[in-house]
């Protein structure tokens, strides 16, 4: 504002900052990381693996339903990659 002191200005501006900061923030929830991580984990053994029936399996109980175009496109993915990939 016009003629107002500048550290009032500035502790305005600062306390504007904080309150929108703290609306962006999202609650991080431990659980769901870590849910989140052994899903990773487990898909990638069944993809290092090339086991197809794991894969389907690690998807299912990741609640990605049979059908879906998501499930589909991740099995397309891994059949197109594990048939470029030389056995172990």
């Amino acid at each position: 504002m016009e003629g107002e002191d500048p550290k009032v200005q500035d502790i305005k501006d600062v306390l504007e900052e904080e309150r929108s900061r703290g609306s962006r923030r999202k609650h991080i929830d431990s659980d769901e990381r870590r849910k989140q991580a052994t899903f990773r984990t487990r898909v990638l053994a069944a993809i290092r693996n090339r086991d197809e029936a794991g894969l389907i399996n690690v998807l299912r109980e990741g609640e990605i339903p049979d059908g879906t175009p998501e499930f589909e496109r991740i099995l397309q993915i891994f059949r197109a990659t594990v048939g470029q990939r030389p056995p172990k």
